[in-house]
């Protein structure tokens, strides 16, 4: 029994790390909740820019369950939403992502300007764009895994003759 649980978690990890990062492909969490554009977005592209936050997505099964992550800082905000408050430090690195971009892309060293030139203490709004956490989708991913499974076990289980 021990391996079917642990065949089972293993299964749904892949699977369900496998829906979280398509829904950067979908453009939103599963089909029904759209994320909001992001004007900075090359080509429509809001949330895949290089996709390393994509590819950040892992499950880990810990003991009877899974823990679905990224390692990268800024998931969190994205997936939740928020409010980041400007600081110093992030008006000295856009003043040098600014002068870095300034020859290779017009489009992003407009946008570090800007973020330059807000005031510390000023609010950046970073809408949500869920792409981990529970939906219907989810539970009904688990269910499938589940029951392909249980089927699988008891179709292969091996009752001894008395």
């Amino acid at each position: 029994m021990e391996n079917l649980i642990k065949k089972l978690l293993n299964d749904v990890n892949v699977e369900l790390t496998e829906e979280f990062r398509e829904n950067f492909h979908r453009k939103g969490f599963f089909e029904d909740d759209t994320w909001q554009h992001s004007k900075r977005a090359k080509q429509g592209r809001t949330m895949l820019d290089s996709g390393n936050l994509m590819r950040s997505i892992t499950g880990t099964v810990q003991g009877e369950s899974i823990h679905f992550s990224s390692s990268l800082p800024y998931a969190g905000i994205h997936n939740d939403g928020g409010e980041i408050i400007v600081t110093q430090r992030m008006k000295n690195f856009f003043w040098a992502k600014h002068i870095e971009s300034k020859n290779i892309n017009a489009a992003d060293a407009k946008f570090y300007k800007a973020m330059a030139l807000k005031k510390v203490g000023d609010k950046i709004v970073i809408p949500q764009r869920q792409f981990i956490g529970e939906h219907q989708k989810v539970f009904d991913i688990i269910d499938q895994i589940a029951t392909q499974n249980l089927d699988e076990y008891f179709k292969n289980l091996k009752i001894p003759n008395s």
